[in-house]
């Protein structure tokens, strides 16, 4: 119900083009990620009356982040992967939606243990997830390249595609597309 443009339609040049413009992008990024840190430590009661903790997105990509008319970033679609697991819930896609979703690359905001069967979405998965988009986001590159290796070799692919990116954006997203689960 929430009016605005997604991200994928936007141009990504338009939140960074010198230096000057690195404290909104902070700021966006900011603002990402809290609000997907609120969604996982929220608590509530489900249909049924049982307490749960915390709402995992588990499909987050560019798409999926819509920006208000008022420029404000909002995270769409929660619970998706609850309601197409659930098999007493009958979706029927239109041919737009199936279409969409052939034309995406979906394993590109995967973290590698979820492309691997290791696990299914959880917080890490999310969090990953939200951290490719900001590498998109940083570089204009597609995130199949996540995860890099090293910080390294992270730093020196997004300062060959934007030199003005600082180094604690870089460590943002260092952090948050780790290989190793257990250290984001």
């Amino acid at each position: 119900l929430i009016k605005g443009e997604r991200l994928d339609k936007l141009d990504y040049s338009i939140y960074w083009s010198d230096k000057k413009d690195i404290p909104r992008l902070q700021d966006l990024m900011i603002q990402l990620f809290s609000g997907l840190a609120a969604a996982h430590e929220v608590s509530f009661e489900d249909n049924s009356g049982m307490p749960r903790e915390g709402i995992i997105h588990g499909n987050i990509k560019a798409r999926k982040i819509l920006f208000t008319t008022e420029g404000v970033p909002k995270l769409i679609d929660f619970l998706f992967t609850d309601l197409t697991r659930s098999p007493a819930i009958q979706l029927v896609w239109p041919e737009e939606i199936k279409q969409r979703a052939r034309n995406e690359n979906p394993e590109a905001y995967l973290a590698p243990e979820l492309r691997k069967g290791k696990t299914g979405p959880n917080r890490k998965t999310d969090i990953f997830a939200l951290g490719a988009v900001c590498f998109e986001l940083l570089t204009k590159q597609d995130a199949t390249m996540l995860p890099f290796g090293s910080y390294q070799e992270l730093q020196n692919f997004v300062r060959q595609h934007n030199a003005i990116v600082p180094k604690s954006l870089i460590q943002v997203i260092w952090n948050a597309t780790h290989p190793k689960s257990n250290l984001r």
